[in-house]
């Protein structure tokens, strides 16, 4: 019987080196990063991601990627103190909407607008969700701010005022018809979230319908393969049409798609729409872990962050992307654990969403990796007590957000804040990893689906072969 017991310690100490699991931020550190971004002048997509990042948060029975919730009907009543902060973002775009563009009560339901002037189509919608949800909870009245009107013209921005493809996709530029991966984090779940809001389907499923058109245009179908194996088959494009378009495999903008796929398909399925959207949900699981599949495999196996190209081995390595990535993983997961979709919905393609299970849960144990390196403790010079982070918090190594070619210069001394577009930290890589941390409680208080897919799946150098080692060594030491 002690030998047993010496068979089973060993196993699951040796089971235990195949991955940490890590530590997660506490609530001061999680606080720090939150006061941060609160203080820091946010662009517009940053202000969308924030938001959505204190909506998983600290609001998660509101929020449309914890399953159970009932989308818009939770809005339903008065809202909690915990979204104060969203609604201050949402209230404070919609009054600069209604001064730039000289709104009045004559004219408001008429104005074709983007929510703030940006130099991007796709970046201000990002924000669209905020002054949805601000309107359903009924705060318009008492603020004085026309929140669905303001929502509407940006809605009606991108239908009437971008430009778009011949087949219908919006463009991410306003001076030239130019697609973005990361558009697909910014309009897609306001499109969504607009629709289910307002009841009008076909808005809803024009969301599924930008997914499906930035996917063909994006997405590689490159099979040749590295002599290590790898493809970037799945991968998409950070840009594609017109001038100056960067074609490389940006892992952030794989990452933004990953994450913008996963919202789409959580507003879905808490819609009282949801069963007539069953087909929409099971392409958007398959076209989001598409990515998750392919992105996952260039993740370095030493460092376990992927680098700023996915498949440029030579390049900088990018926490920020990686996290992301990781986030979306875990919500992923935790959708189809709790049967949304249902298992039994097929795709365009005829591929039924129980088919897919496995393989998403195959995508876990990367997703765990990457969360544990990046929350690893360690007494080193970074003065934050956690390896890849500044004494400030500040999420490193990183890419520059401004200069996507660019590593942002972390710790950012006075001389490295020139070179750093003024940037002091990543203000989008720090709301990735409130993404992530809320991504990861809601997966194991789901019961951590897919955890145990490290033991029968190869991924990023953890293989059958290691399994094999500790499964035979066990064994000697038992005989």
């Amino acid at each position: 019987m002690r030998n047993q017991a010496r068979h089973y310690s060993l196993l699951s100490l040796l089971a235990s080196a195949i991955y940490v699991t890590g530590q997660n931020l506490s609530s001061s550190q999680v606080n720090t990063i939150k006061s941060q971004l609160s203080s820091t002048d946010l662009q517009s997509w940053e202000i969308g991601t924030y938001s959505q990042a204190l909506l998983e948060l600290d609001t998660p029975s509101w929020s449309t990627l914890t399953p159970g919730v009932s989308f818009p009907s939770v809005a339903a009543g008065s809202s909690p103190s915990s979204l104060d902060e969203v609604f201050a973002y949402a209230k404070t775009v919609a009054q600069n909407w209604t001064v730039v563009n000289h709104v009045s009560s004559d004219n408001a339901s008429s104005i074709v607008a983007p929510l703030l002037a940006n130099s991007a189509v796709g970046d201000p919608p990002s924000i669209g969700f905020t002054l949805v949800l601000a309107n359903l909870t009924g705060r318009a009245q008492a603020d004085g701010v026309a929140y669905a009107d303001a929502a509407t013209s940006q809605l009606e921005y991108l239908l009437e005022g971008a430009p778009k493809t011949p087949d219908g996709a919006i463009s991410h530029r306003p001076e030239q018809t130019q697609l973005w991966a990361d558009f697909v984090y910014m309009v897609p779940p306001f499109l969504a979230f607009y629709g289910t809001a307002t009841g009008n389907e076909t808005v809803a499923r024009m969301a599924w319908e930008q997914v499906k058109l930035y996917r063909q245009y994006l997405k590689s179908n490159n099979t040749q393969t590295t002599d290590s194996g790898q493809s970037t088959v799945g991968l998409w494009q950070h840009m594609a049409l017109g001038s100056g378009a960067d074609e490389g495999f940006w892992s952030t903008g794989n990452a933004w798609a990953a994450g913008g796929i996963v919202r789409v398909l959580g507003t879905f399925a808490a819609s009282p729409m949801s069963s007539s959207l069953q087909t929409e949900q099971a392409d958007l699981v398959q076209w989001a872990h598409e990515i998750q599949l392919a992105l996952g495999t260039w993740v370095d196996s030493e460092s376990n962050l992927l680098h700023n190209y996915a498949n440029d081995t030579t390049g900088f390595l990018d926490a920020a992307s990686s996290v992301l990535y990781a986030a979306s993983v875990y919500r992923l997961a935790t959708l189809l654990d709790a049967g949304l979709p249902a298992s039994s919905a097929k795709s365009s393609d005829g591929t039924s969403v129980g088919k897919l299970v496995s393989s998403v849960h195959g995508s876990v144990p990367i997703a765990e990796r990457i969360r544990s390196t990046v929350f690893t403790a360690q007494s080193s010079s970074t003065g934050s007590g956690l390896a890849h982070f500044t004494s400030d918090l500040a999420l490193t190594p990183v890419v520059n957000p401004l200069n996507w070619g660019a590593q942002l210069q972390l710790p950012a001394t006075e001389t490295k804040l020139a070179a750093n577009n003024g940037l002091a930290m990543s203000p989008e890589g720090q709301a990735f990893v409130l993404e992530m941390q809320a991504a990861y409680r809601d997966w194991v208080g789901a019961g951590s689906p897919g955890q145990n897919a490290a033991f029968s799946m190869r991924f990023g150098g953890v293989s059958k072969t290691i399994l094999a080692f500790v499964v035979g060594l066990g064994m000697w030491i038992l005989v």
